[in-house]
């Protein structure tokens, strides 16, 4: 399986936390914390997973008929009156569309983006997936899940439509969101995944929902292990698209190859040689053949 290396990279703080993880996002060791230059020397030889911490991100959907370098083109201006600023100064990303052609979106600062990448090339490190927190929490039918990470907490609904709100506890992010909703809402199963950190800030709030029937999950390993297992099994929004986007390295890729494609056209050659030499000599052994042939005859 392939190696990993996740890191939960913060604009309001040097320090970053990071993992390694196989790629179906199952822990090849302990969660450590140092700077980003030693996650580098982590990272190398290694695939790398980036989660963003404090980025203001906008999430929404859009149904448009084409892929790649014209979605990504597209996206903008499809979605520009959702937006009251200058679409251009936005970077948006578009994951995987469903059954019915519809496609998450997220959208946040192009200068955020170019700021984040610029951190990781300074630490001399090239990421291959970049995501929000949005990404570390799914659907489940029949629940409403909540996923505390520092003083954010996210809400998931069952549909998958996830929601980030900051300085709110866990039971207050659910109240608001059964307010914005019909009666039904009181009778959703409720789970919430927190950890250490979490339970100190919110303990109060996580006693309250755990007193009304929810189903809470404290993750032992901290919240960016199980936000890797969850992007890496599920996908969401990888914000390397656009100009962005990796570039392919071709040489790269074909280098190993090219001493065993060297040899096997050397052998080649040799075996037509071979062969020509040896269809050469039967030529000549059955010339001589004939003359002796013909020399017997005429006896």
């Amino acid at each position: 399986m392939t190696d990993l290396l996740a890191i939960r990279l913060s604009s309001a703080h040097d320090d970053v936390q990071w993992v390694r993880v196989d790629d179906t996002g199952a822990t090849r060791g302990s969660l450590a914390t140092g700077s980003l230059a030693d996650a580098a020397r982590q990272a190398e030889d290694r695939a790398v997973l980036v989660v963003l911490d404090d980025v203001a991100v906008t999430r929404t959907h859009c149904n448009l008929p084409v892929s790649g370098k014209k979605l990504a083109q597209a996206l903008p201006y499809a979605l520009e009156d959702q937006f009251a600023g200058d679409v251009d100064a936005l970077h948006f990303g578009a994951g995987a569309a469903d059954e019915n052609g519809m496609r998450p979106v997220a959208a946040l600062d192009e200068s955020a983006v170019a700021s984040v990448l610029e951190r990781l090339a300074d630490a001399g490190i090239q990421a291959q997936h970049l995501h929000t927190w949005h990404d570390a929490i799914g659907p489940l039918e029949g629940f409403v899940q909540l996923l505390t990470v520092g003083e954010q907490v996210l809400l998931c609904d069952a549909e998958g439509d996830v929601a980030a709100l900051r300085g709110l506890p866990p039971d207050a992010v659910l109240e608001a969101w059964r307010a914005a909703r019909d009666e039904e809402a009181d009778e959703v199963n409720v789970r919430v995944y927190f950890d250490a950190e979490a339970k100190t800030q919110f303990g109060a709030s996580l006693d309250a929902l755990s007193n009304s029937g929810a189903d809470l999950k404290q993750l032992a390993d901290g919240v960016l292990p199980f936000a890797a297992r969850h992007i890496l099994s599920r996908g969401g929004i990888n914000l390397l698209q656009g100009h962005y986007a990796l570039r392919s390295n071709m040489g790269a890729s074909l280098r190993p190859w090219v001493l065993a494609a060297t040899l096997a056209g050397i052998a080649l050659i040799l075996s037509v040689v071979g062969n020509a030499v040896e269809m050469r000599e039967l030529e000549r052994t059955s010339a001589r053949l004939d003359g002796d042939i013909e020399q017997l005859l005429h006896r």
